[in-house]
């Protein structure tokens, strides 16, 4: 099964780290790093339907939107929106 993979984390440094082990995969279909948490959210608000799985890779510990405050904000979304995703918290110290 193929993946399309999003990277939420505010360092450029390991987004870039991320997006290189997935690319030496060769199984994912897109690839997207977001620096903010908010703009991942507001880019899954805008997507349309898909029948393949957004693997989010979420950094808990940033700025302005941390990963505790995008997961309660991607737990309102609705069940058909949140049933493409599978969110893995992660963090780096």
């Amino acid at each position: 099964m193929d993946f399309s993979f999003f990277i939420v984390d505010d360092r450029e440094l390991d987004c870039y780290i991320a997006e290189k082990i997935i690319e030496k995969t060769q199984r994912s279909y897109e690839r997207r790093s977001f620096h903010e948490a908010n703009a991942c959210l507001d880019h899954i608000k805008s997507r349309e339907f898909s029948n393949n799985i957004t693997v989010i890779l979420l950094d808990i510990m940033m700025p302005i939107m941390n990963g505790f405050e995008f997961l309660d904000a991607f737990e309102a979304l609705s069940e058909d929106m949140k049933s493409q995703y599978r969110v893995v918290p992660i963090t780096t110290l």
